[in-house]
C-alpha cells in the first residue's frame, strides 16, 4: 500500500480511536454507533484499496508481458519479397494467405519460374 495511504488510514483510525474514548466519557449512544459505523466504513475502505492495489500488481505484470510478445513479434515481422513472406533467421519463402489468416508459417514451393503454390491452402503467388 502506498505510503500516503497507510497515513490516512492510520490517522483515521486514530481519530477515530480518540472520539471513542471522548463518547465513552460523555455515554453518548448515537455518537458511539456513528463512529462504530465510521470505523466499519474505513476498514471497508482499507480493504478495497489492498485488493484494488493487488489488482493494479497483477495489471502490470500482464501489461509487461504482453509488451514483451508485442516486441518479438515485432522483430519477428516478415518482409515480403516474391509475393512471399519471408522472416529475419529463418531460411525460405513463406505463404502469406497461411500466415495472415492462420498465423502459420507455411513454405511455398516454386511450381515453375514464374509461380509458387502453398501446399496447404493452395495459393498460388507470382514470383
Amino acid at each position: 500500500m502506498p505510503t500516503d495511504l497507510i497515513i490516512a488510514f492510520t490517522t483515521g483510525f486514530t481519530i477515530i480511536s480518540r472520539l471513542k474514548t471522548l463518547a465513552d466519557k460523555t455515554r453518548d449512544v448515537q455518537f458511539q454507533t456513528y463512529l462504530v459505523d465510521l470505523e466499519g466504513a474505513l476498514s471497508s475502505a482499507k480493504l478495497q484499496v489492498a485488493n484494488l492495489e493487488s489488482e493494479m500488481a497483477t495489471l502490470k505484470t500482464e501489461n509487461e508481458s504482453l509488451k514483451g510478445v508485442l516486441k518479438r513479434r515485432d522483430e519477428t515481422k516478415p518482409s515480403l519479397k516474391w509475393s512471399c513472406y519471408q522472416f529475419p533467421g529463418e531460411d525460405g519463402l513463406f505463404c502469406p494467405v497461411c500466415y495472415q489468416k492462420e498465423g502459420v508459417k507455411m513454405p511455398v514451393s516454386r511450381v515453375n519460374s514464374k509461380h509458387r503454390r502453398c501446399p496447404s491452402c493452395g495459393a498460388l503467388l507470382s514470383c
